[in-house]
């Protein structure tokens, strides 16, 4: 096993980070993005402030890593997501996935997960990142305008309506 790194970057200069570790910076600062960076050379992973806060878990609880990522997806969404992301790093460049993640009171929160892959000159996997964003209101307001269409054609059925829709501005 190997050991994961805590750094927190919000706010400093890419000068002042180690490494070079500037990436997405700005995009912590902005807020309503958590970032997470994967360097498989040093065998360090680093999850901002802001991802935590979605996914509802404390650095104490969920240590950065891909098993403390899996370990808080949904059950029914574990093994996809694993898929996605392990396949990526085997073979792939980029990534996008709407999965469910249980924060430790147990709500559901939908995320949209992107990531990049990035490789050595031989083609081995050297670091992969990504970005989550919360979801779920998005998700929520989908699935009730499902729900109230499907009583809407419910009603129209069973009452033997007809509903025209004629569009006059054209």
């Amino acid at each position: 096993k190997g050991k994961h790194a805590n750094r927190d970057l919000a706010g400093k200069s890419p000068e002042s980070v180690p490494d070079g570790d500037c990436w997405g910076l700005e995009a912590i600062a902005s807020g309503g993005m958590g970032l997470w960076h994967f360097d498989a050379v040093k065998n360090l992973t680093f999850w901002s402030d802001e991802l935590y806060r979605i996914i509802g878990h404390t650095r104490e609880e969920t240590p950065p890593s891909l098993q403390g990522f899996y370990s808080v997806v949904h059950p029914i969404d574990r093994e996809r997501v694993k898929s996605v992301i392990e396949g990526t790093m085997a073979d792939g460049d980029n990534y996008r996935i709407d999965c469910r993640v249980v924060d430790r009171l147990g709500k559901i929160i939908w995320l949209q997960v992107i990531g990049s892959v990035s490789r050595a000159i031989d083609g081995k996997l050297s670091s992969i990142q990504g970005a989550a964003y919360d979801i779920t209101n998005r998700i929520n307001a989908e699935t009730e305008l499902l729900e109230t269409h499907a009583a809407y054609q419910r009603a129209v059925t069973s009452a033997g309506m007809v509903v025209y829709h004629f569009d006059f501005s054209k």
